[in-house]
């Protein structure tokens, strides 16, 4: 009985005995075509990938799928090789010697790799990319993923590799491969070391009589004690996925759990101004009443909203009512102080014995609390990669808001844009760093400013960033909002709280495209100048535009007018109210007008 080999590449020089057939797959002015026994390759690459394959295993049959004429990978073209792989092709093994550092179309292709492995039982081998990158399909969890190391030995020879989308870690190597015409190269690329090791698996699936349907079973054969290296798993690392969901909490008419915060503070104030996004329904406003608050109405407090609700006394809820399901706790540690009372444990203590939720800001040690009604961040203090250094390419597009100090409003623009690119039908996957971030429904809430819960070393935690934005991409968003925390850039040098390491990791952990930029009237135009620069100097990234903060001040103006800072930085800048010129210019950047 022979196995039947899938190779999807770039064709093969000649049809060979053992070649049953084949196609090319191919786009012409956005229509795609299919040309059935016409797969003659032109460069090479498929015909020594066909050559190792052959020369190293016996009864084996090849089915040929041409989709390049050159070394890259089209992912759409990649989609649909495998949907005809599925479609018209019986065999065991599909062969991958290529893959895309960002892949646009990623769940089509996880979709139909999943059906090809888990329902077909047919297994696929990929290479990893030469340039260090978290390729695909190579890292899909149901794709035998192939990689090289420097910190292999020839030696060592090869690693098999568990939790972890590396599963097979080569040493770096040259081979002398058979290409086009009778010709020979020298060349060393995971490209060729994948087939390799392929064809070891293809001999071990041989050996078992096909009795193996499983990646890790047939990763096991080839494995021995000395050559498995075991991937710590995450350690402490928690995804901080949005867990108020709103399944999780009991429902009133409005199908949004029903909620009162306390106290009336910072991050409290964006929730009240923007209680059409989140996904509670705020009954109440507390605070103590040595705040001054009380009797207050938001709005009029605020100055920028028209929320109508009055702020009350904290002493006075009641808590045996049942229009509230759970209180929303924001830091305390500053009015505990000034009062000499430890408000988290009065509320706490309350909310407890009235059986409520309670949602704190401010991480807490729940194994000792044991209340499984009370979510907090979680604490972080390791992460362990899994992917050997591996960075994951973001396919959606990101918008980043970047800003020249603390207290600017930064958030707050997140939240408008986010509004507003919903209301044209955009799907937004965000990342927020403020620990509201949770009540917005946003895709994960990473509280970076104040009493935070994150505490990685900066390698890990652009790690950690980049693993998160990654989460977020799956479903495929149209874009992914986030922002960071105060200031981009150190303002002066002479303290080391001033000095923006964690900005700095945030920047190159989530990579942003584009960014707007909060800057102050009272900015130096040569800072702003600086800022732009460094952002635009480290990364990748573009800065969009900027955005006056509307946060009143007492210090000297720097600058009097939009278009006296746009002249001296020769970008575009906008008044914080201007949402709709500042969601067109981020629309024009991206594309989309």
């Amino acid at each position: 009985m022979k196995d039947t080999i899938v190779i999807i590449d770039s064709g093969i020089d000649k049809k060979y005995e053992n070649i049953l057939g084949g196609v090319t797959i191919s786009f012409a002015d956005d229509a795609l075509f299919l040309t059935n026994e016409t797969y003659k390759d032109e460069v090479g690459h498929g015909t020594a990938i066909y050559h190792i394959i052959n020369d190293a295993c016996e009864n084996i049959n090849f089915f040929i799928v041409k989709i390049f004429n050159t070394y890259e990978t089209n992912p759409n073209l990649l989609f649909h090789a495998l949907q005809y792989v599925h479609d018209n092709v019986p065999c065991e093994f599909i062969i991958i010697s290529s893959g895309a550092a960002a892949c646009q179309n990623k769940k089509a292709v996880a979709e139909i790799i999943n059906k090809l492995h888990l329902e077909k039982n047919i297994f696929i081998v990929s290479a990893f990319n030469n340039d260090g990158a978290l390729s695909f399909p190579s890292s899909h969890p149901n794709v035998i993923g192939v990689d090289s190391s420097e910190f292999v030995s020839a030696t060592e020879n090869y690693y098999i590799v568990k939790n972890s989308p590396v599963n097979i870690l080569s040493s770096k190597r040259t081979q002398r491969l058979k290409w086009l015409n009778g010709t020979k190269q020298i060349i060393s690329a995971n490209s060729f070391l994948a087939p390799e090791y392929a064809a070891m698996l293809i001999e071990s699936y041989q050996k078992s009589e096909r009795t193996i349907n499983n990646n890790d079973d047939l990763l096991d054969c080839i494995c021995y004690k000395e050559n498995k290296i075991n991937v710590d798993e995450n350690g402490e690392y928690v995804k901080i996925k949005n867990r108020l969901s709103l399944d999780y909490l009991p429902k009133v008419s409005d199908k949004k759990p029903r909620a009162i915060v306390f106290p009336f503070a910072k991050e409290i104030q964006t929730m009240a101004a923007n209680e059409d996004l989140l996904q509670v329904d705020i009954v109440d406003y507390y605070d103590i009443r040595q705040s001054g608050k009380i009797g207050l109405e938001v709005g009029n407090l605020l100055g920028y909203c028209k929320n109508k609700k009055n702020i009350k006394d904290i002493q006075a809820i009641d808590w045996t009512s049942d229009r509230f399901d759970m209180i929303i706790l924001g830091h305390c540690s500053h009015i505990s102080a000034a009062t000499n009372h430890d408000w988290f444990s009065y509320i706490y203590d309350l909310a407890r014995e009235h059986d409520k939720y309670v949602l704190s800001f401010d991480p807490t040690d729940q194994a000792e609390l044991d209340y499984p009604k009370l979510l907090s961040p979680p604490v972080i203090t390791s992460f362990a990669s899994t992917t050997f250094g591996k960075l994951q390419q973001i396919s959606s597009p990101v918008l980043g808001v970047y800003g020249t100090s603390s207290k600017q409003g930064k958030f707050s623009l997140q939240l408008n844009l986010r509004r507003r690119f919903q209301k044209d039908g955009f799907v937004v996957g965000q990342l927020a760093t403020e620990p509201t971030g949770y009540l917005f429904g946003m895709d994960y809430t990473l509280p970076t400013g104040f009493n935070r819960s994150i505490h990685l070393a900066q390698e890990s935690m652009a790690l950690f960033l980049n693993d998160i934005m990654h989460e977020c991409s799956l479903n495929e968003p149209s874009i992914i909002l986030t922002g960071c925390q105060s200031s981009t850039l150190a303002p002066t040098w002479v303290h080391y709280s001033q000095l923006a390491f964690s900005q700095y990791e945030f920047l190159i952990g989530t990579l942003p495209d584009g960014i707007l930029l909060v800057v102050n009237k009272y900015d130096r135009i040569r800072y702003i100048q600086r800022t732009i620069a460094f952002i635009e100097a480290t990364t990748d990234s573009s800065v969009i535009a900027c955005v006056i903060s509307p946060v009143k001040n007492s210090h000297a103006k720097a600058f009097d007018s939009t278009s006296e800072l746009s002249a001296q930085i020769n970008k575009p800048v906008f008044e914080f109210k201007d949402i709709e010129g500042i969601y067109k210019a981020s629309i024009g950047f991206f594309g989309g007008g």
